[in-house]
């Protein structure tokens, strides 16, 4: 019984190897390496973001790609937007982000790939044009370095090597096939639960093959749950994260970022689409600190995107806490957003010239009662 036992971890053993093998060689390759990222274990901005790259490659020129932070992977619902736009396939790669780095990186990340697409929908909120060095995503434990290489790194606005972690970011990109290892480690230790516990009968806990908790169980699309936040606890919050102090905005840096991000995403699609996304009121005061700023990026790009002002769209209600929606109003964004699109696209077809629609006026929120 030993023997046969024996000989079955060997096996595995080596078919692990070869499939290693596999995964390295395919790690070597700049567009097919984002493959390593179909598989999907627990939250991380950077593999999320190369999951939902990796499911477009062979369709981007027909696919919408939604960019940026929470607020966009909480906000839209790509099933609900395909059944809205005919022969269009809709990512929601929203990931994670402090302020308007986190869209510099996601567009350098597309620079990177050099993908095209139908659409990117950039959300965006003029509160996120604040300044604070905590706010830009750590490079390497976000794992974006995985999706970069060094000239995107350099190109970046900001300083991502500033951070006292020079020497973890540049050993991601010095060192062959260290901007992926921690995904490749990652597949090879799923790989021998797997076998492990469709081959004997004393399976282990997948959590034994796990650095932290639920490393390995795959992350839903959305994360918030429909259960409001206590009000006082946001406001506390927003308090303490400074939100409400008008020092932090006005700066130049997330203008910067925010300007080059716009500039990249339009690279890559026949229809840039900036949403201003809805907030509650909690975040009446911030936007309006936030507002320059945004309306002097808006300003430049207007003329070269499709902008839709869905500021005004929904009441609190619709909302778990400031900023992220809950269903309810993730159904009723998508299906004005899904509308917009369709007319979009459709002026497109009928008149090249036509093809930058522009919301004039915001979306109101009358007739929007949760129901």
């Amino acid at each position: 019984m030993n023997r046969i036992r024996n000989a079955c971890v060997a096996l595995a053993l080596v078919a692990g190897f070869a499939g290693l093998s596999v995964l390295i060689a395919l790690a070597a390759d700049v567009k097919q390496a984002v493959r390593l990222y179909s598989i999907r274990f627990n939250f991380l901005p950077g593999p999320w973001f190369g999951e939902h790259i990796a499911a477009t490659l062979s369709d981007s020129d027909k696919s919408c790609l939604i960019v940026g932070a929470s607020t966009a992977r909480e906000g839209f619902d790509p099933k609900q937007l395909e059944q809205l736009v005919p022969d269009t396939k809709f990512y929601n790669a929203g990931t994670t982000g402090g302020n308007t780095s986190v869209f510099e990186i996601e567009a350098a990340i597309l620079e990177h790939y050099r993908l095209h697409y139908r659409c990117i929908i950039v959300p965006m909120h003029p509160w996120l044009l604040f300044e604070n060095e905590n706010a830009i995503a750590n490079l390497t434990t976000t794992e974006y370095a995985s999706q970069l290489d060094l000239k995107q790194l350099n190109d970046l606005s900001f300083d991502p090597l500033g951070s006292g972690d020079r020497s973890r970011v540049l050993a991601t990109f010095l060192v062959p096939f260290m901007k992926h290892a921690a995904q490749l480690n990652r597949i090879l230790r799923n790989a021998l639960f797997t076998v492990h516990t469709s081959w004997f009968q004393d399976e282990l806990p997948r959590s034994s093959y796990e650095l932290y908790a639920d490393e390995l169980k795959p992350a839903t699309e959305t994360f918030y749950h429909d259960i409001p936040l206590n009000r006082d606890t946001v406001v506390n919050f927003l308090k303490q994260a400074h939100f409400y102090d008008p020092k932090i905005y006005g700066h130049r840096p997330p203008v910067v970022s925010l300007d080059r991000a716009l500039e990249l995403f339009s690279r890559h699609t026949d229809h840039l689409v900036l949403v201003k996304m809805p907030d509650s009121t909690l975040l009446a005061s911030p936007n309006q600190f936030g507002s320059p700023s945004f309306d002097t990026v808006i300003a430049k790009y207007k003329s070269l995107m499709t902008y839709m002002d869905c500021s005004t769209l929904l009441a609190d209600e619709f909302f778990i806490d400031s900023t992220h929606l809950n269903s309810h109003g993730r159904a009723r964004l998508s299906a004005v957003v899904g509308a917009a699109l369709k007319d979009l696209f459709t002026f497109a077809r009928q008149d090249a010239s036509k093809r930058k629609f522009v919301m004039q006026e915001p979306v109101r929120s009358q007739n929007l009662a949760m129901h």
